[in-house]
Order: C-alpha cells, then sequence, then structure tokens
C-alpha cells in the first residue's frame, strides 16, 4: 500500500540556469549560462562562511543542472517525463502506510486491529509451540482505476515461546502487505486437570512478607509465579510409614520423586514442599511483527 518513490523536490533545471523551457533553449546557451552562473555562485568569492554555505548549494545545483541539460538522451528523457521521483525514506513510507490504512479502516466502519484469542495448554506454556491460526482480515486489491476493498483468510505461524503467561499478546502488523488490518492474538491459559501455575496462597503471601521486611525484594516474590503447584494425596499408611511419591511433571514421560518423612509434619499440617528449578523459566522474550 505504501509508495516507495515520492515526487521530486528539485527545481527545473531550465530554471536553475534561467533558460528558456525545454527545447527553445540550445545546446551553446545552455553553456555560456552555466559559465555565467558558475562564475557568479562560486564559493571561493564567499566572504563569510554564511555565505559560503549557500554559494556551495547553489553551485553543486547549477552544475547538476548543466549535467542533465548538456546530454540530449537526459534531457529529452527529461523533457519528457520531468524529475524521477526521489526514493521515499523508510519511515516515511511506513508512516504514510499506517496513515493511509487507519483512513481506510475508518471509512469503512472497522477496526484498525483484529484481537482474537490463543488458547493454549499448561504444558504447550510451558514446552513451547507454533501455531497456525486462520483469521479473517479486511484487505485492500490494486487495480487498473484505484484499490478494492475486501476479506482473505489468512493464516498466522503463531509462535509461543515457553514461559509466556495467560494474556501475553502477539501482534502481526499489515506493513508492505494487502492486509488493512493488523491482527494480535492474545495467549489463553486452558484450565489443567491437575497442575496449578503459580505457588500456593499460603507460599506468595509468606514471599510478600519476607519481601516487605526487606525493602525491595518485590522480584523474589513474584517468581513465585513461574512455580507449578500439584496436589498430592497420601495414604495414613504411607503418612506413618514414610513413602517415595512419583510427582508427574508438565515434560510428557518424565516423573520427579519425592521422599516424605515417617510421620512427617508438613503432610500432617498440609503443607508445601518445593522442588527447585522444576518451574516454569523466567521469559522476556517478545513476539511482534512490523506495522
Amino acid at each position: 500500500m505504501a509508495r516507495d518513490k515520492k515526487p521530486s523536490s528539485r527545481r527545473c533545471p531550465y530554471d536553475v540556469l534561467s533558460l528558456p523551457a525545454k527545447a527553445r533553449a540550445t545546446g551553446e546557451e545552455i553553456r555560456k549560462a552555466y559559465h555565467r552562473l558558475a562564475r557568479v555562485h562560486h564559493p571561493d568569492k564567499a566572504r563569510t562562511d554564511e555565505e559560503r554555505e549557500r554559494a556551495t548549494i547553489a553551485f553543486k545545483e547549477i552544475g547538476a543542472a548543466y549535467e542533465l541539460l548538456s546530454d540530449p538522451a537526459a534531457r529529452a528523457r527529461y523533457d519528457r517525463e520531468g524529475h524521477a521521483p526521489e526514493p521515499m525514506d523508510p519511515r516515511e513510507a511506513e508512516a504514510e502506510e499506517r496513515h493511509a490504512r487507519r483512513m481506510f479502516c475508518a471509512a469503512l466502519g472497522i477496526p484498525e486491529t483484529v484481537v482474537r484469542e490463543c488458547w493454549c495448554t499448561l504444558e504447550e506454556l510451558y514446552s513451547g509451540t507454533t501455531r497456525r491460526e486462520g483469521v479473517m482480515v479486511a484487505t485492500l486489491t490494486s487495480i487498473d482505476r484505484g484499490c478494492v476493498p475486501g476479506k482473505e483468510a489468512k493464516v498466522f505461524n503463531v509462535r509461543i515461546a515457553p514461559g509466556w503467561r495467560d494474556g501475553h499478546e502477539i501482534r502481526f502488523g499489515a506493513l508492505r502487505t494487502n492486509n488493512l488490518q493488523s491482527v494480535t492474538f492474545v495467549v489463553r491459559e486452558l484450565r489443567h486437570a491437575r497442575f496449578t501455575r503459580g505457588a500456593p496462597r499460603e507460599v506468595r503471601d509468606a514471599a510478600r512478607r519476607d519481601a516487605a521486611a526487606a525493602h525491595g525484594g518485590e522480584e523474589e516474590s513474584d517468581r513465585h509465579a513461574l512455580d507449578v503447584t500439584v496436589w498430592c494425596a497420601l495414604t495414613r499408611q504411607e503418612h506413618a510409614r514414610g513413602a517415595v511419591v512419583a510427582i508427574p511433571t508438565l515434560t510428557p514421560g518424565r516423573e520427579l520423586k519425592l521422599s516424605v518423612k515417617p510421620g512427617s509434619a508438613v503432610v500432617a499440617s498440609g503443607g508445601t514442599k518445593t522442588m527447585r528449578g522444576e518451574g516454569f523459566v523466567l521469559h522476556h522474550h517478545a513476539q511482534h511483527h512490523p506495522g
């Protein structure tokens, strides 16, 4: 949708050399005009730095005009077509494209961004995954006499990185595509039958108290959001005699061994046992596609 060229801002070379327009100026007239103006605007004649700066700009413009008009092929092409369009600054092109899309969306009464939820299992959020998600988006198709709005089903490869949480957003922009709308996927976590993300409330409360006492230890308490809680039931006999319990993990086929001492006070009080290094990873990576 964006233009990669813009109209030239350069002056007409005939105007620069103070010549009659186009074919009426002869080659000799062009040469004489160039030499006359080059002598007048030569930077060596400037008396101050400011004058020298202005003279340098004018001198270069005069030279470029003479170079163009003294070449018969280049002059003929200019007489037919004018100056070639100038390359547009990439940032300027992107800003123009965003503005155009915004105006089209407003005219069509549609949102600039399509938002879709991407539901993931706890295992997928733990290990990471890639999902192919189809979304219907508004598009703009170029034709001979302009552009025609429409709709197309687009498929996006949504990469879910390990450790992402419920609510994380992945944005696909529309730059350099025929899409009018960008697309944002919001990660949603499916409830798990056995596991719960985050530490139990009593553990989080204790961490907050410790952080408050330490003045500024909030990050340590936030780390408990990376924990995974699994409830484990023991028989009275296992509690009394002690046992080694197989604890499932979010990695398929992998188990942890939890040793319970005979008559464990932690078990009796319904407390918690922490197995370090077995929760989610701390992940700051964000996924974004321009536009």
